[in-house]
């Protein structure tokens, strides 16, 4: 690896293996160490199998472990320990990467351990990840991110367990990512449409569920799409996230960076961001269906901050009854529209469940064990009346 420039995106640097328009092949049973760029790639294929392969990628920058932009995929039974992201599909080309799943591996990664991304010309169709283990990679020469990035709470970590990004124009549609187990992850869910390129493309229905992850960082999952162009359509439920890191609660959201056409990692956002859970920005029909977490000690951040939302449910979720949380709102919402918030039946304390804020928050609804003015639950910002925006429903039989 001595011969070969280093560096990151460095040049000239081969790959162990690159497939260009291979049709209905197999690759199985083999061991990839060391290599001086990406580990293998397999670039406009269709009907690709790849099962019980081992990849150990420490020996330079940009050592992926495996990155697919081709169609009717399947990737079964391996483990990956890399340096940079463990699996990543990505889209070069005029048509999609699509018809991909992926099951029953292990990921190890300094950077992502599942990513759509960052290449995203055509976008990411139809696929379908499960059973898969997440954890920090084995060994860490180059990133160092406790000592590079403020907040992070182990020594070796992964950046995102779950990556979803299209900032190129492309058109990301039907995912569906299950039955994840993932630690040592600086963020847990990462969802980003950006425009490196514009126009921007679009990021639609995206199904995460069982989920189980501890987080080693004050940046929460994040879903953000750009003014104009929002994620649609995405529900995650069942997930279960144990924070190490936590934060105050007083960054105004207006000093979140939009960073429209920056680089899409977690940290783009900066290194600690206004939630604990979630933080979601320029979304529509989004739902968080029985999402807990077991937040530090010293949390002081919502569990949920969302900004110009159109059609919000959250149901069941939120921080559960442990630790000493003093967040002053559970649920935080600003320019949010149609939103439908049910609390936990177990959650921690709080002196309020929602505080709404900015211009354009209206229809959100809060539904109860029993009926209780709007003014005990929740709370308002400048110039908004919580008799408008907001109405109280009771439960019954929960």
């Amino acid at each position: 690896a001595g011969n070969f420039q280093k560096g990151d995106n460095a040049h000239g640097r081969p790959m162990l293996m690159f497939f260009v328009h291979y049709r209905a092949f197999p690759i199985r049973t083999i061991r990839l160490k060391y290599p001086a760029f990406w580990t293998e790639k397999y670039s406009g294929c269709d009907g690709v199998l790849v099962t019980g392969i081992t990849v150990y990628s420490h020996g330079n920058w940009n050592n992926d472990g495996i990155d697919i932009d081709s169609r009717n995929v399947v990737v079964s039974d391996c483990n990956f320990d890399t340096d940079d992201d463990a699996i990543c599909l990505k889209s070069e080309r005029k048509e999609p990467c699509e018809n991909v799943t992926i099951t029953n591996c292990v990921a190890a990664s300094n950077c992502n351990a599942i990513k759509m991304g960052t290449a995203s010309t055509a976008g990411f169709r139809n696929i379908h990840i499960s059973g898969v283990v997440i954890h920090a990679a084995s060994e860490d020469d180059i990133r160092h991110w406790q000592k590079t990035l403020t907040g992070i709470t182990a020594p070796r970590t992964v950046i995102s367990g779950i990556a979803i990004e299209d900032v190129d124009g492309g058109n990301t549609d039907q995912v569906n990512i299950s039955h994840i187990t993932m630690t040592s992850v600086q963020t847990p869910i990462f969802i980003r449409l950006g425009d490196r390129r514009s126009p921007a493309g679009t990021l639609s229905h995206v199904v995460i569920s069982d989920v189980i992850a501890t987080s080693e960082s004050a940046m929460c999952s994040i879903i953000a799409g750009i003014p104009g162009s929002p994620v649609t359509g995405v529900r995650i439920h069942d997930v279960m996230i144990v924070n190490h890191g936590a934060a105050m609660a007083d960054r105004p959201l207006d000093s979140v960076p939009e960073n429209t056409r920056g680089y899409p990692e977690n940290r783009m956002f900066g290194t600690t961001l206004p939630a604990g859970g979630f933080f979601i920005r320029h979304a529509s029909d989004v739902a968080l269906d029985h999402v807990t977490v077991e937040a530090a000690g010293a949390e002081e951040r919502p569990f949920l901050v969302a900004s110009d939302v159109r059609g919000l449910t959250v149901h069941e979720s939120g921080y559960d009854a442990s630790g000493a949380q003093t967040f002053p709102a559970l649920n935080r919402l600003s320019a949010v529209r149609r939103a439908a918030i049910t609390p936990p039946v177990f959650r921690a304390a709080s002196r309020r469940l929602l505080h709404i804020e900015g211009k354009g928050s209206g229809d959100i609804r809060l539904y109860l064990d029993e009926k209780i003015p709007a003014a005990a639950t929740a709370s308002a910002g400048a110039g908004v009346r919580l008799g408008s925006v907001l109405r109280v429903f009771s439960l019954q039989g929960r």
